[in-house]
């Protein structure tokens, strides 16, 4: 341990217990460096246990004290690559994988995001999953193997968002994100989206849709992906309690994905209440790509409109609350898992369920895919990797109009 008052030595096997009150910090950060090739062992107020190649800087902060590992950018995505994608998707798709997570990581080092504490990623989803020195043979190769690439169009390194899977179609960015509900935000020309795999026609009407994604043998790069098709099913009376307290919420964290429809017609940003009984739901717009953009969620008081796929998803969370029975997702690999608070994707048609005198009893969605759906499919980049296409061909694929170069000597 060295700070600029003191130096202090560990012998193997050593600890040191590091609180804020410490004199070590009145002084400014602390920092903590490994000796010989071994990385440095890091057990966390929580109990998690870390441990990390370079140093550890630490220094004392108003909630408590702040952990920044210093280290080569090469060395960090060996600590990211095999916790972003699984090892045994093979070393083509993995170097697919380290050259988006490398091109990610050096835009947000430029972006500076959290100079506010000394940091130019986070060691979550905010940036990537980084888990310091827990590496993997095959996932080092890819990186090695790719040392300094990054994918660019024009002069520029492109922004690589990455996703678990597809449904065949993948989604234009401006489908999926905007901030205030209008879906008018310019899109990158390389985050356009697009077919991947699949042959058979772009479905145009709500009933097309839906029985694209009530055919689970469609071929695609992601048909491997146990997410590639799902469903679900909600009663009317547990999705109307459901809606009620997601809307709520989703209101609070995003007003401008929220609409109540008014006496007049008009449709404002507001929290619902009070709406009574669900008694319709329905797709009120649908980007190009298939992505859900606006749902309708008709009430015995009122009607609500959702925007954006992610707020959508929340709403429609499939976990039981105190009504029914339990919520089980179905997956294309047969697995039926409860407990899951967001749909997997905004990939999906609504098929109402009504008795003989058209009340609504119950709700099934039919859908594919994992994730926001914008930029490389991780299972499609794998599919592909199968069909014998390279890492380049692969990302040139899900990033229209650009280049892998090398950008870092």
């Amino acid at each position: 341990l060295k700070s600029s008052e003191a130096e202090k030595a560990f012998s193997n096997g050593e600890q040191a217990v590091m609180t804020a009150d410490l004199s070590w910090f009145d002084s400014g950060i602390v920092e903590a460096a490994p000796t010989g090739d071994n990385p440095l062992s890091v057990t966390f107020s929580d109990g998690t246990k870390r441990q990390y190649f370079g140093t550890v800087e630490l220094e004392r902060r108003q909630d408590g004290i702040s952990v920044i590992n210093e280290l080569p950018l090469e060395t960090y995505l060996r600590g990211v690559v095999p916790h972003e994608m699984p090892v045994d998707f093979g070393e083509t798709a993995l170097q697919a994988q380290a050259i988006t997570a490398r091109s990610y990581a050096y835009n947000q080092f430029y972006a500076n995001s959290y100079c506010g504490y000394g940091a130019h990623l986070a060691d979550t989803v905010a940036s990537q999953v980084y888990l310091g020195a827990d590496t993997a043979e095959l996932s080092d190769a890819a990186i090695k193997a790719t040392e300094g690439k990054c994918l660019t169009a024009g002069n520029e390194v492109v922004t690589t968002y990455f996703y678990s899977t597809s449904c065949g179609y993948g989604a234009d960015a401006k489908e999926v994100w905007s901030a205030n509900g209008t879906f008018t935000e310019e899109s990158k020309p390389y985050l356009t989206g697009g077919t991947h795999g699949i042959s058979t026609e772009n479905p145009d009407t709500e009933e097309e849709w839906l029985a694209f994604w009530q055919d689970w043998e469609i071929e695609g790069y992601d048909d491997a992906s146990p997410w590639y098709r799902w469903k679900t099913y909600f009663g009317a009376g547990q999705l109307t309690e459901i809606t009620g307290a997601k809307l709520k919420e989703a209101a609070k964290s995003h007003p401008a994905h929220v609409e109540v429809l008014q006496e007049d017609g008009s449709w404002k940003a507001q929290t619902p209440e009070d709406l009574g009984r669900l008694t319709g739901i329905s797709v009120a717009k649908r980007g190009e790509s298939g992505v859900m953009e606006v749902l309708r969620l008709d009430y015995e008081k009122g009607s609500v409109q959702v925007k954006t796929e992610y707020t959508i998803r929340q709403v429609l969370s499939p976990t039981k609350m105190t009504i029914g029975d339990p919520i089980y997702l179905q997956r294309k690999d047969g697995e039926s898992l409860t407990g899951n608070t967001i749909l997997p994707s905004g990939f999906f048609a609504v098929k109402e369920m009504k008795n003989a005198e058209g009340k609504l009893t119950g709700v099934a969605l039919y859908g594919g895919g994992n994730g926001h759906g914008v930029g490389m499919s991780q299972y499609g980049a794998k599919g592909m990797a199968e069909e014998g296409k390279t890492a380049e061909e692969i990302l040139e694929h899900y990033y229209t109009g650009t280049t892998v170069q090398q950008v870092i000597a």
